[in-house]
């Protein structure tokens, strides 16, 4: 993973456990049992965005025919959603604008992050 993709707050995987970001320097700094564990970037990966760790970070179930469909308010009136199609990949946008595959989920975090302005 590059480092330049990560954020404070990030949930990342490494040795097959999930972990938060809790620092970023020349390594990245995750929290384990043990405390605060220095690593570099490139033994992280990034959590394979799923239905259950999006209800974790906030999205809501909705009520549509469509029931892999989750949203989430974000600043002002804009809502961003996420739904799976068949084959379960996740698809991102924001009031129906546009859509992006998303993979991660360190790539929707960061997606949040830039539409709350929480830089």
């Amino acid at each position: 993973m590059k480092p330049t993709e990560l954020r404070i707050g990030n949930i990342v995987k490494y040795n097959e456990e999930e972990y938060t970001i809790m620092c970023i320097t020349h390594c990245a700094t995750i929290e384990n049992k043990m405390g605060w564990v220095n690593l570099p970037f490139t033994e992280l990966k990034g959590v394979k965005l799923t239905e259950e760790n999006i209800i974790k970070i906030g999205f809501y179930k909705n009520n549509t025919e469509n029931n892999k469909t989750y949203s989430l308010k974000v600043s002002g009136n804009y809502t961003m959603n996420i739904y799976f199609n068949r084959f379960g990949i996740a698809k991102f946008n924001l009031n129906t604008f546009f859509a992006i595959e998303v993979k991660y989920i360190h790539q929707l975090q960061n997606i949040i992050s830039a539409l709350t302005e929480d830089i």
